[in-house]
């Protein structure tokens, strides 16, 4: 198999993976906090979000390790409204 397919299928993954985890009921649980804790979901959210954003690198990288900048400003302005929306 080649590295585009793997990493394709891989963020594909993840991403079905955040849509679960993200609108399936009951698959995240709801911790009171004091408001001077650290907000673990916070990092939790960061962590997921930066995983799918390596994983799209990775994947869309030609030869010259490079992706063009139309198709990235693409992926950001959809990933900010997709994680708006879930």
């Amino acid at each position: 198999m080649s590295r585009k397919i793997i990493f394709g299928v891989l963020f594909s993954a993840w991403l079905i993976l955040i849509i679960f985890l993200s609108v399936w009921p009951g698959a995240s649980t709801t911790i009171q906090q004091d408001v001077s804790e650290f907000h673990w979901d916070w990092l939790e959210h960061f962590a997921f979000y930066f995983i799918l954003t390596l994983l799209y690198i990775i994947w869309r990288f030609d030869r010259k390790l490079s992706i063009p900048v139309p198709e990235f400003i693409f992926f950001l302005i959809a990933g900010l409204i997709f994680s708006w929306l879930i």
